[in-house]
């Protein structure tokens, strides 16, 4: 603090270094203020200091506290321009002067600014009576309730109450429900200040949810715009601390579309909401309120471990049928059962229109894979398998049950295969009018059951697809002609 002359230097320092406003205020408020240059310079300010020339006068003005400079740098600056016209080495000095001065308020204030000191308030207000009243009172019972006569006070220019310091409360020698009452209060004011020594002090981290829960998502929206962003993080954790104290129950989502709003601007938001990502080990997890919340925001599942997240994450992005194809090879058998189960949760709200596109989408792929046979491994045909019984059982025509009872996603999709014969049949059902749709599942049936190395048990599944096929509508022999599979359906 030697190397600086005036207090406004380091504000200056500050804006150079690019320091946030409220650590600058932090640091200032452990430089003493000069309260005999403080008086000196309302002195001259009001003509009772003559002897007192312009350049010392600034000087004296820079030793004032911020409220005072708020209020007098356009007075002073007047009086200066009257009193050095005739003198313009004075005046360009104090002009440089002037101008470091306004180098270190550049900054854009969009907090409110609070004075240090109660001078605006009368003597006999009963606000400032009430403010010594809670710094010594030795009452817990009194004092709380003090404190919480300061809740939703109201004035008619729309702010809360008046533009105080009111980390001076800090000082005295508050109970734990205090810091929860002040804490609000400091919510209510948007008082950035207060907001960031509660913060740093560590006692918010004790309050309760039914606290937290009357931020609100409005003060959050607006908290997210004057905090810095170390003190935004730490208020969006211990958000999100409580809200997982409570299993996120329907009280937090609220507060959860204000976070989610705010992590879609900034990814140190989506990093601290990581932090409270659920184990999953099931699909089943997913049902955890902490998904409905999160689960979609974008970059937060590339922040977990978890393949199922990834996956859970990814197919919400219309992801073609090749990806889908390639994701699910290079998934071990365990996940992969769960991944499947995804899958198909994620289709059952497609329409026939889009399962048609779906399976029209398939074809090729399937047709390239039994034209390079050689080349392609039985995991690759399993997976084709598997997406059919997948678009099939996902059908709202007869919509499977996902098992939420079983014990893992293995017992659930081995379900699921089990009842694809059925599903099938009725799914066939409810299209053989629609002759293009039947063709199109006859015609990537015929393609899959070309393919050499799959195992008899699901040709032979697929040969009872077929012939269900050919009950329903008897145009679709042209396709099973040309594909030469008579002699094995029969």
């Amino acid at each position: 603090m030697g190397l600086f002359k005036h207090r406004h230097d380091i504000k200056i320092l500050a804006n150079v270094l690019d320091v946030d406003e409220m650590t600058t205020e932090i640091y200032l408020d452990l430089i003493p203020i000069d309260s005999v240059a403080e008086a000196q310079f309302l002195q001259w300010l009001d003509g009772q200091a003559k002897q007192v020339d312009s350049n010392i006068a600034w000087n004296l003005f820079m030793e004032t506290n911020e409220s005072i400079k708020q209020k007098y740098a356009y007075k002073l600056a007047k009086t200066i321009e009257k009193s050095t016209k005739m003198d313009k080495s004075s005046l360009t000095k104090l002009l440089n002067s002037f101008r470091r001065f306004f180098i270190g308020n550049t900054r854009e204030r969009r907090s409110i600014r609070l004075p240090t000191d109660y001078n605006k308030l009368p003597e006999k207000s009963i606000l400032r009576e009430t403010l010594q009243q809670i710094r010594n009172v030795k009452s817990p019972k009194r004092r709380k309730m003090l404190l919480s006569s300061l809740i939703d006070h109201r004035r008619t220019d729309g702010r809360s109450l008046p533009p105080l310091d009111w980390t001076v409360l800090l000082n005295s020698e508050l109970a734990y429900e205090d810091y929860s009452i002040l804490f609000l209060l400091a919510i209510q004011q948007a008082n950035v200040k207060l907001i960031t020594k509660l913060l740093a002090s560590g006692h918010v981290e004790g309050i309760g949810f039914n606290v937290i829960q009357q931020i609100g998502n409005e003060n959050l929206q607006r908290l997210a715009e004057i905090l810095s962003k170390s003190s935004q993080r730490h208020l969006i954790h211990i958000i999100c601390q409580k809200c997982a104290s409570i299993d996120w129950r329907p009280e937090c989502e609220s507060l959860c579309a204000a976070i989610q709003k705010l992590a879609m601007k900034n990814e140190e938001i989506v990093n601290e909401l990581a932090q409270f990502i659920p184990n999953i080990e099931t699909v089943q997890s997913f049902e955890h309120p902490f998904f409905r919340y999160f689960g979609t925001l974008s970059g937060l599942s590339m922040k977990s471990a978890s393949i199922l997240f990834r996956f859970w994450a990814d197919i919400r992005k219309d992801m073609k049928m090749e990806e889908i194809v390639s994701r699910l090879l290079n998934i071990d058998r365990k996940l992969r059962d769960g991944c499947l189960i995804i899958l198909m949760r994620f289709w059952s709200s497609k329409s026939v229109d889009e399962c048609y596109e779906l399976l029209s989408k398939m074809i090729p792929l399937v047709r390239i894979s039994r034209n390079q046979e050689t080349a392609i491994g039985d995991q690759q045909v399993l997976t084709f398998w598997e997406i059919f019984i997948v678009l099939v059982c996902s059908s709202p025509v007869m919509p499977v049950p996902l098992c939420s009872y079983a014990d893992s996603d293995t017992e659930t999709w081995t379900t699921i295969v089990g009842l694809f014969t059925d599903s099938f049949y009725e799914w066939i059902k409810y299209r053989s009018e629609n002759i293009e749709f039947v063709n199109t599942i006859v015609l990537f049936i015929c393609e899959l059951r070309s393919i050499s190395s799959l195992s008899n048990d699901i040709k032979e599944i697929l040969n009872q697809c077929l012939r269900r096929c050919i009950n329903q509508n008897s145009n679709v022999t042209e396709i099973i002609d040309n594909q030469n599979l008579w002699m094995d359906i029969f």
